[in-house]
């Protein structure tokens, strides 16, 4: 072999194919180990041989080289034999002799290695390589030099010496605080700004003495302190050289301190790692920590977004904050009251770091101009809470309060007094116009009326009662408008007549009458007095008394609240005049008196806007207004005369209502109506009213003129035919008035003492149908008597009678006496002027 001139790599590589052939059937002591372990033991770098000397981790494998080659191709091996110097006694041995080497026979010796030992050599044909002693499973007691003798058949015997070192890893890095707490988590803290940080890293054992380092983002990070301690004393720095006593290097603990500070926001979350390393054949063993710093948060914002609200309608409103570690706490307050988790929620990000709270929030108009605060904090921080806040710009419609002005008593407040109210009102924006109102009418500034207006107040000067009631304003904005409560003003006033002037006519002497003095007045009247105006003078009325009959009109007097009732009784013509009566108040007699005037009953006032409500060929429907019945009970009569002949055709009567319908007419029959008023006292002037039936149309007999001018030619002499009958009817109409006007003087002269006499004689029969209108056929043309018709004309038929005395008293206004009332609005009659002279009652539109 050493002839060949073989290198050494030339003998690895001839050794590893040995290996690879390697033949141990013969072996009889020892198992092959496993084909796993064959690849793991080749391929195992922690494994590989350097020139004399052989590292291994304890627990590992050792591969122990011995060079097998031959000193020449006709040599052979015999045996080879392994010592652990300085014994002299093999540990190993492999006898080939006499026999193949892929049959030779293996042993070991069982305390040193048992069955962890077995040699392997590989052929390449019959010749060998080098060959290996493997030990499994290394422990300390392994380490030492191994010496391999191979003895030859021809050849002296070959020795090969190596070095074996067992390499023990240390323990995993045990990380604490500076008071030895071990740090268990990948967390360290909480810790807080402005702190120092103090880690330690305890490792323990390892041979050779490990080194413990620090390490930050992939830096190494210098150790303040380094300590080696053992069984918990501290000792002074040892290295392996000094003290290699395995025994002791388990008990020592190597302990490496750094100190982080002061703290800041630079250090939350920075990793530092422990590392403790003894061979560059093993992966070092490592731990590691990050910071975990409790952080105040940065900033806290409310969003502007939104910076205008309205009362009443929901919004949003949105804070954020950041910088907090953990995640911030959020919280809400209005004017310093905080809100309810309920009105608001909390979303986090990702990362924890930005906090977002959603306020949903429904402000009223108490809420303007209050601040609205979010407030961030850190829980476990003391004084760590920051905030931000917004003033409530909170819109809402006016809110109006109304008072009385604070000068004036509201139960002392009489006619012709000053009154003033202040309107007091919230509003935002401000209002644009503030409207006052009296019992829901709008006030108007009039200083004519006394009634002004200046700012926000209300002044009403010289007060009188129709002032009273409730007064309220009104503010309007942008927003709405709003009312303010009500303020009732009470107007306290001297007595009123409710009634000033009460017209009784029809009263008869020797009759009671009972006089109702009815007042308004507040305060309520305390007494009243009567005075009787006759043609002897004012006579006064005790309160209180009594009269003897015959001899005082007075019978008795009686008094209520608001209203006393005289009991009256004219007896002679002087106790027809005007009776008065006064209230009298705290406040003062009334000023102007309730007054009774008496007048003797009389014929009936004319009827008014008579018209013609229907009109056909056959038929007439005419309605008027009734007026003053005279103080008597009235009817109502309608006689049609036939213009053409001048007589009359029909009479009519009604009890109820100034209505009647004329049916059974001839068609374009023309009729002049005369409609009355009628009592026991007479009838009032007539309403003359021209009416016509409509005309049918008439029957042709030839076909129409196809001549272009015969419809200017028909309706030529058409207009000319109506406007002679036209004046025809005003001559006889006219003709009819004066021979009625002589007629009627002289029948009123004596209707004034006298009634109508007979109404069953010269009255027709009163037949009402379904709505109360009279009917009565045009052609019985003649009267009625106690129901047989007569032929007396109408105005004859009124006859002369005493007055029995039973006519009632009905309170009516003063009467004056009318001329005669021609036709209605539209159906006037144009009257001759002599006979205008005498209509100084008449309408205008009649005149």
């Amino acid at each position: 072999m050493q002839g060949s001139g073989l290198s050494s790599g030339h003998l690895l590589c001839f050794l590893s194919l040995m290996i690879l052939n390697l033949n141990d059937a013969s072996a009889e002591q020892i198992s092959r180990p496993p084909y796993n372990a064959d690849e793991q033991l080749l391929s195992d770098s922690r494994a590989s041989v350097s020139l004399g000397e052989l590292e291994v981790t304890e627990g590992g494998s050792a591969i122990l080289p011995c060079d097998m080659s031959l000193p020449s191709l006709d040599d052979a091996i015999y045996l080879v034999v392994w010592f652990l110097e300085p014994n002299k006694k093999p540990i190993y041995t492999f006898d080939a002799r006499g026999k193949p080497l892929s049959m030779g026979r293996r042993w070991s010796e069982v305390v040193s290695f048992g069955l962890r030992a077995d040699f392997r050599f590989a052929l390449h044909g019959q010749i060998p390589s080098k060959g290996h002693l493997i030990i499994n499973g290394t422990t300390l007691s392994d380490e030492g030099i191994y010496r391999c003798r191979v003895d030859f058949k021809n050849s002296p015997a070959r020795h090969f010496r190596v070095q074996l070192n067992v390499t023990v890893p240390p323990s995993e890095p045990k990380i604490t605080d500076e008071t030895g707490r071990e740090v268990r988590s990948t967390k360290f803290g909480p810790l807080r700004e402005r702190q120092w940080a103090v880690l330690q890293c305890h490792v323990t054992g390892g041979k050779p003495s490990p080194e413990v380092e620090w390490y930050s983002n992939g830096k190494r990070f210098a150790s303040s302190t380094g300590l080696e301690m053992h069984n918990g004393l501290q000792l002074g720095l040892l290295n392996d050289q000094q003290n290699d006593y395995y025994p002791f290097l388990q008990q020592r603990t190597i302990v490496r301190e750094i100190r982080i500070g002061p703290l800041n926001r630079s250090h939350q979350d920075a990793r530092f790692t422990c590392k403790a390393s003894n061979s560059v054949n093993n992966a070092p063993k490592i731990k590691t920590v990050a910071l975990d710093i409790h952080l105040p948060p940065l900033k806290v914002d409310i969003s502007k977004m939104e910076t205008r609200f309205v009362a009443g309608e929901g919004s949003e409103i949105r804070c954020q904050t950041f910088g907090s570690r953990p995640a911030a706490s959020i919280s809400w307050c209005k004017d310093d009251v905080c809100l309810p988790d309920s009105s608001y929620k909390v979303f986090d990000d990702e990362n924890g770091n930005v906090t977002t709270s959603l306020f949903r929030a429904n402000f009223s108009k108490e809420d303007h101009g209050k601040p609205l605060t979010c407030r961030a904090s850190n829980r476990l921080l003391q004084a760590s809470a920051i905030e931000d806040s917004i003033r409530l710009d909170v819109q809402f419609p006016p809110m109006a309060t109304l008072r009385l002005g604070p000068t004036l008593n509201a139960e002392s407040i009489k006619e012709g007094d000053d009154v003033y109210f202040e309107c007091s009102i919230q509003a935002y924006p401000d209002v644009t116009r503030l409207v006052w109102k009296h019992e829901d009418r709008i006030l108007v500034y009039n200083a004519s009326a006394k009634i002004i207006m200046s700012n926000q107040s209300l002044v009403l000067r010289g007060i009188t009662r129709q002032r009273s009631g409730n007064y309220k304003c009104v503010g309007i904005n942008s927003r709405g408008e709003g009312s303010s409560n009500l303020v009732l003003l009470t107007v306290r006033y001297t007595p009123v007549c409710r009634y000033p002037v009460t017209n009784i006519r029809g009263a008869e002497r020797g009759e009671f009458l009972n006089l109702s003095c009815s007042v308004d007045a507040l305060p309520r009247p305390i007494k009243y007095r009567w005075a009787l105006n006759t043609t002897r003078g004012w006579k006064e009325i005790p309160t209180g008394s009594s009269s003897s009959a015959g001899t005082s009109p007075l019978a008795i007097l009686a008094t209520s609240s608001n209203e006393e009732i005289l009991r009256f009784r004219p007896e002679l013509e002087a106790d027809f005049g005007t009776l008065a009566c006064w209230a009298y108040s705290d406040l003062g007699w009334q000023q102007d008196p309730c007054l009774f005037r008496f007048f003797p009953a009389g014929p009936p006032e004319s009827l008014s806007n008579c018209s013609v409500l229907n009109q056909t060929a056959d038929s007439i429907q005419v309605s008027c207004s009734p007026n003053d019945d005279g103080g008597l009970k009235q009817t109502f009569q309608l006689q049609a005369m036939d213009v053409m002949t001048g007589q009359p055709q029909l009479t009519l009567q009604s009890d109820t209502v100034a209505e009647f319908w004329l049916t059974d007419l001839e068609p374009g029959s023309t009729f002049m109506l005369y409609l009355y008023a009628v009592n026991v006292k007479g009838l009032s002037q007539p309403v003359v009213l021209p009416v016509s039936t409509l005309k049918e149309a008439a029957k042709r007999t030839v076909p129409p003129s196809t001549d272009p001018f015969s419809g200017s030619v028909a309706g030529a002499v058409a207009m000319g035919t109506g406007a002679g009958f036209l004046l025809l009817t005003t001559v006889v109409v006219v003709a009819c008035l004066r021979c009625r006007k002589t007629r009627n003087d002289a029948t009123m002269a004596t209707t004034s003492a006298t009634g109508l006499a007979g109404q069953g004689q010269y009255h027709q029969q009163v037949q009402l149908n379904s709505n109360g209108i009279n009917h009565q056929s045009a052609k019985s043309r003649p009267a009625h008597t106690n129901g047989e018709l007569v032929s007396e004309k109408p105005m004859e038929s009124f006859n002369a009678h005493e007055d029995n005395g039973t006519a009632g008293f009905y309170p009516r206004p003063a009467r004056t006496s009318a001329a005669p009332f021609v036709g209605s609005k539209g159906n006037c009659l144009k009257l001759p002027p002599d006979y205008v002279v005498t209509m100084s009652g008449a309408p205008e539109s009649c005149v």
